[in-house]
This record gives structure tokens, C-alpha cells and sequence, in this order.
């Protein structure tokens, strides 16, 4: 009995310990939590790893963000050939909506940081909404997602031709603009190349 009250007190400070680390990167790696929602995304209910909720079809929300430079390119990002969803493959920048986002927008903002190093004021560009839609999807390894998404897009005012990318999201470091025609093209032509 008299351990009762130390080992609840110890289990406390190691749920906070884990807490913080699941915000904090340690190197290139970073535990993902997101909140998941009932079939309707109405009702929150609970917070989980996003594998966890992957491996489960748990719902929750993510953005994708279309980041568009002056000349009206796209870019694309090369996915980590060690990332469990879609390695190795083209995308542009998504996000889940972590509990500690305020809005759809913080969550955009914090992808946009988080993925791209160079320039820096991609991040704080004007984010216009542009669709919603509801993802169900089975992967290869045979997790699901279950996702309501909403798409955005952000337009630097310069002709970018590269962004600089942070080394855990994409092995090659730099994501490219690309033209819109070519890389629906591309998508039609090799759909299997695209996450």
C-alpha cells in the first residue's frame, strides 16, 4: 500500500516525460501524436501516435499544402526512403494536425517550418483554403488512414527554383519546383511515384 502513492507519482512524471518528448525532435526523428475523431470527425476521442492511428483507421485531420513560387510552379518534395508512409516517393508538403495547433492554419505553419529549412518566410506567407475532402486510404504495409484533409496553398513572391528541406523529411535535401502540366503529366504517366 505504501507504494501505491510513490508508483502513481513516479508514472505521473514519466506520462510528462513522454509528453514533452513526443514534441521534442531528437535528431532527425520526432514521435508524431495526433487527436482522433469519431467516423463523423465531430467528437474528439483521444490522442494517439500516428502510427497507432494508421495502423487502427483511427480518423483524424491533416492539411497539404500546395507551395507555389512566382512563375506559378509547384513544388515537389522526395519523400525519405525511411519513412513508414510512402518512402521514396514525390509529394507535396502534408501535415497532421497536431492537438497543440490552434487552427487548420497553425498546422500549416508548422509543416511549412518543420519541413523546409531555406528561404524562411514561407512560413509566414498568406494561406488560402482551397478544398476539403475526406481520405481513405490502405497502404502497402497495410496500414490505413483515415483522414479529413484540407488543401491549402501559399505563393512566394520570388521564382524559386529549389527550397531547402530539413534532413528527416527528404534524403535529398531540396525539394523543386516543377510546372503544373509536366507534373500532371508525370502523375498520369508514373502515378506510382507519387505519395
Amino acid at each position: 500500500r505504501c507504494w501505491v502513492p510513490w508508483i502513481f507519482s513516479y508514472l505521473c512524471g514519466v506520462c510528462a516525460l513522454l509528453s514533452s518528448l513526443c514534441v521534442a525532435r531528437w535528431s532527425t526523428h520526432r514521435i508524431e501524436m495526433i487527436e482522433y475523431y469519431n467516423s463523423d470527425f465531430n467528437k474528439s476521442l483521444g490522442i494517439v501516435d500516428i502510427d497507432m492511428a494508421h495502423r487502427k483507421a483511427l480518423p483524424h485531420y491533416g492539411v497539404w499544402v500546395y507551395v507555389l513560387n512566382a512563375a506559378h510552379k509547384i513544388l515537389l518534395v522526395r519523400r525519405s526512403k525511411h519513412m513508414k508512409t510512402c518512402p521514396n516517393t514525390w509529394c507535396i508538403i502534408g501535415e497532421h494536425v497536431d492537438p497543440a495547433d490552434s487552427t487548420w492554419t497553425d498546422a500549416v505553419r508548422r509543416g511549412l517550418k518543420e519541413e523546409i529549412i531555406e528561404p524562411l518566410d514561407i512560413a509566414s506567407l498568406p494561406v488560402h483554403l482551397f478544398g476539403v475532402e475526406s481520405l481513405q486510404h490502405q497502404y502497402e504495409d497495410g496500414r490505413e488512414d483515415a483522414q479529413l484533409s484540407r488543401r491549402y496553398y501559399v505563393v512566394h513572391p520570388e521564382r524559386l527554383d529549389f527550397v531547402t528541406l530539413h534532413p528527416s523529411e527528404s534524403d535529398d535535401r531540396h525539394g523543386r519546383f516543377y510546372d503544373i502540366a509536366e507534373v500532371w503529366q508525370w502523375l498520369h504517366d508514373r502515378p506510382s511515384e507519387f505519395c
